[in-house]
Order: structure tokens, then sequence, then C-alpha cells
């Protein structure tokens, strides 16, 4: 399923249940650069990291998107029962 509906089935989800749900946008600055300098290789092994870390922190019921885009990387993450300060907070940790 595409992004865009999982996203328009928790705002519908949210309204009928009065929860909040964050819609964050993460973009990854000088992604290309990464790429560029140590291989797509090295580019690749860090979107996972990214993509093991981010679920250990948020609800089971996220949902996460990957935006691609030539020079740069970008994620998307619905976060029912969340709100986007929690959210990014707790992202964060999860970065560092």
């Amino acid at each position: 399923m595409q992004f865009h509906h999982l996203l328009q089935q928790a705002i519908a989800r949210s309204l009928r249940s009065g929860h909040v749900v964050a819609l964050l946008y993460l973009d990854m600055d000088r992604f290309k650069e990464v790429n560029d300098t140590f291989g797509h290789g090295c580019g690749d092994r860090l979107l996972e990291i990214l993509s093991e870390r981010m679920p250990r922190v948020l609800p089971k019921d996220t949902t996460l998107g990957r935006l691609a885009a030539m020079s740069s990387h970008s994620s998307s993450m619905a976060c029912p029962r969340m709100s986007t300060t929690a959210a990014r907070s707790r992202i964060s940790r999860a970065l560092y």
C-alpha cells in the first residue's frame, strides 16, 4: 500500500477515535554526498540503520514511508496517538 493511502487511513482513524496523529517529514541533508563519497553501499547501510532504529522508539502501528529523490533521501511517518513533539523527541534519541 502506498504511504499516502496509509496516511489517509491513519487520519480517518484519528478522527473517529479522537486521538491525535503526528505526521513528520525527515529530510537527510547531504545524503547525496554520503553516496558520492563513500559509495551507494554505505548510503544503503545508513538507510538500513535508520529503518531499524526508528520503529524501536515509535508506536507499533506507526507507518514509515520513503520518499526518494536523486540527490537526497526523505522519510515520512504517521504516528498514531502521539504528538509531533513526542515523536520528534523519540526519533532524535534513536538517531544519536
